[in-house]
């Protein structure tokens, strides 16, 4: 019975949706002959009361469902669960995926008012500046918590070896940009391939965009390849001045190096 209740609950909100389209087609039609600005604030209306109201009720009805299984599966028997635990389990993870399709639903809807409303701001914008910045921040974010895990457990091992909290703090910073720097190129690749062609071709509004999107791509990448020029001279300004400012160090720092 959950099952089907919870089938029968994404069926109502997908027939909901659909009968929606109508009208939101029929708004979009009569908007169409209105100037761009009016196309603008009827669309950002529009996505502001679906964040604001169902997307956000799925979300936090998505999380609650979360939590409400993963308190479930804590407060499990270990050994030899019961009946009742496992049916309960299942309800809750029925009902969990009931409500992640239904916000997989709500999000596919916001995405196609986003389509609507990026290639009315356009490329030359104040909002693709700010969503181009946004990409990098965030893939830069993504990066330095990865490059820091990988050398902090190195760094425990050869905390022994350091001279001084200083001199492991230093290291420490060094093997981080070593690492970042490696892990550099991958990011922007992915961002010059990927992230910033896709943000390109949303905000585009046809042929006429195309040397408009050349140009946005080469100062987009130009933006996100910077940073690296700025780790690379930092990590050769430490290496210089900390490891090669004591010869017993950087011999040392060197077979550490080496080792590793």
């Amino acid at each position: 019975m959950s099952y089907s209740a919870s089938g029968l609950g994404t069926l109502i909100l997908v027939c909901g949706l659909t009968l929606a389209i109508p009208s939101t087609v029929a708004e979009d039609q009569s908007l169409s002959m209105g100037s761009r600005e009016d196309q603008i604030l009827f669309w950002e209306n529009e996505l502001e009361k679906m964040r604001t109201g169902n997307l956000a009720k799925a979300r936090h009805q998505a999380n609650t469902a979360l939590l409400n299984l993963d308190a479930a599966k804590q407060q499990r028997s270990w050994f030899f669960p019961s009946k009742d635990e496992e049916a309960r389990i299942k309800v809750l993870e029925e009902e969990y995926n009931r409500l992640l399709n239904e916000l997989a639903i709500l999000q596919k809807q916001e995405t196609m008012m986003l389509a609507k409303v990026k290639p009315l701001y356009g490329i030359v914008s104040r909002r693709f500046a700010k969503e181009q910045s946004e990409a990098i921040v965030g893939i830069l974010s993504k990066m330095r918590h990865i490059s820091f895990e990988q050398v902090q457990y190195r760094a425990i091992f050869n905390i022994d070896k350091a001279e001084s909290v200083t001199d492991f703090i230093i290291t420490l910073a060094l093997e981080w940009l070593f690492s970042y720097i490696i892990m550099y190129p991958f990011a922007a690749l992915y961002y010059a391939l990927w992230a910033a062609p896709m943000s390109i071709y949303a905000y585009s509004s046809g042929p006429s965009d195309i040397i408009i999107g050349i140009l946005a791509w080469v100062a987009a990448v130009v933006v996100m390849v910077l940073p690296l020029l700025f780790f690379c001279g930092a990590a050769l300004l430490i290496h210089k001045v900390w490891l090669h400012g004591s010869p017993n160090r950087g011999a040392r720092r060197q077979g550490q190096f080496n080792s590793g």
